[in-house]
């Protein structure tokens, strides 16, 4: 493959006045990225993140690296990986030397190149994007893309990160999707995504909610891979209903599970003592119920020690 697009103007860059002595090599990192050699490429990925993104901080050399990084992943070099990277950048919560927004802005004007891999063959690929481009584009456009996508897509993991980007973007469009989407017609990807997104754009809690996200514990494995939700499904929903100020909704939803029929599997039941010490940590006031639900597990060979350090911790804070 030809990569003299992708690299046009990488020399003229001024690397060495861009951040730490170490960034003049930087023109051979991004060159690396597409060498045939996967030992080298897989090294470049590593060295590149070192570079422009560390714990959610971005740095000088972030700001020139992003056109180099959005059109390798277009021309299919670790298209997933860099376009979450992408997102990522976009994302980042805190700047070293450089303006408040620069990144986002940086990745903004990419938006073009990252809008067209919402089309890609590859699912995957798709996935990314909308991540990327939820996390920098206009919001209007954004939300245009993404609705008309709504009604050609089919792949469960991707049709369920586009519920998670709509509610970022648009949440007056998200609270019809998910409205719709906790249909058992749906994969349970997308049902688990309706929830979230239902609370990401302000619907009221129901009980069909939560009856939904009980039946599909164990949740995170049916949830799948995706950067929208970093921890276990159940556990991001109980800390966005104590956000929202509805502790006790979180924790009637724990104590469901853990009195609902997947406690016979050792997956639902970590994913219930997972969720019910996220909702402790918040709301300690939740804590005196929540123990009668964790009680009985003290004793259980899978979640019996985690549980008990728990109680102890609520009963005997430090």
């Amino acid at each position: 493959m030809d990569f003299d697009l992708a690299f046009e103007g990488l020399d003229s860059v001024p690397w060495a006045g861009v951040g730490e002595p170490d960034m003049p090599d930087m023109p051979d990192i991004l060159r690396s990225l597409a060498s045939p050699d996967p030992v080298d490429s897989e090294a470049a990925i590593f060295g590149l993140s070192d570079r422009v993104l560390n714990q959610g901080t971005v740095f000088p050399a972030t700001i020139p690296a992003v056109p180099f990084i959005a059109r390798l992943a277009c021309a299919g070099v670790f298209a997933p990986t860099l376009l979450g990277l992408l997102g990522y950048i976009a994302d980042a919560d805190s700047e070293v030397d450089i303006a408040q927004g620069a990144a986002r802005l940086a990745v903004r004007q990419q938006y073009p190149l990252l809008v067209s891999q919402l089309a890609a063959p590859d699912a995957g690929v798709r996935q990314y994007a909308l991540w990327a481009v939820a996390k920098s584009g206009p919001a209007q456009e954004v939300a245009d893309a993404l609705m008309a996508r709504w009604s050609i897509e089919q792949e469960p993991s991707v049709r369920a990160d586009l519920l998670y980007a709509v509610a970022a973007v648009s949440p007056e469009s998200a609270r019809l999707l998910a409205s719709s989407s906790l249909s058992h017609t749906e994969p349970d990807k997308v049902r688990i995504a309706a929830v979230v997104a239902g609370l990401d754009s302000g619907l009221p809690w129901t009980a069909e909610a939560a009856k939904t996200l009980t039946a599909l514990l164990p949740a995170t494995d049916r949830r799948g891979e995706t950067p929208w939700l970093p921890d276990p499904p159940l556990s991001e929903v109980v800390r966005r209903l104590a956000s929202r100020g509805e502790s006790h909704f979180g924790v009637d939803l724990v104590m469901r599970a853990l009195n609902g029929p997947a406690m016979h599997e050792p997956k639902a039941v970590r994913e219930a003592v997972m969720a019910a010490k996220a909702l402790g940590q918040i709301s300690p006031e939740s804590r005196r119920q929540l123990l009668l639900g964790l009680e009985p597990l003290r004793s259980d060979p899978q979640s019996g020690g985690r549980v008990q350090r728990i109680i102890r911790s609520w009963r005997h804070p430090m």
